[in-house]
């Protein structure tokens, strides 16, 4: 099993996927505020969902370095090799990546109609674009 995650400053969202599925077998999310630290929240979720991890990406807004950072709404270093060891991972099997990242590496997921709110979000900004151009002359 894989755990990806996506730290953020309000939740947090921890899930256990199967190796190349695209459904989760198991998702948690978290009030990031209710908790002192990413390794004691990932502890509760590894106690509530036991499975044999492979491997953890985990997605984080805050600029990564060598697998490191300071999460920019909380008050939280992130660091791969503290967080190997509490999922009793290899150093390696851990990677700690800018959500940013995270997100360009989901986009070859996506299906078409995954795009669909995104197209009508866009043709609606241009409608209004054209309108107040029009209101302008």
């Amino acid at each position: 099993m894989i755990l990806a995650g996506d730290v953020g400053g309000t939740h947090t969202r921890l899930a256990l996927l199967a190796d190349g599925g695209e459904d989760p077998r198991h998702l948690e999310v978290y009030r990031s505020m209710d908790h002192s630290s990413l390794e004691e929240m990932l502890r509760q979720f590894v106690a509530a969902s036991p499975a044999e991890l492979e491997a953890a990406t985990l997605g984080v807004a805050g600029p990564v370095r060598d697998g490191r950072t300071q999460t920019i709404n909380r008050a939280w270093p992130v660091d791969a090799a503290a967080l190997s060891e509490v999922l009793g991972l290899d150093g390696d099997r851990v990677s700690v990546i800018h959500d940013l990242e995270a997100n360009a590496w989901g986009l070859g997921a996506l299906k078409a109609g995954d795009l669909t709110g995104y197209a009508q979000a866009v043709n609606e900004a241009r409608a209004l674009v054209a309108r107040a151009l029009v209101a302008k002359k």
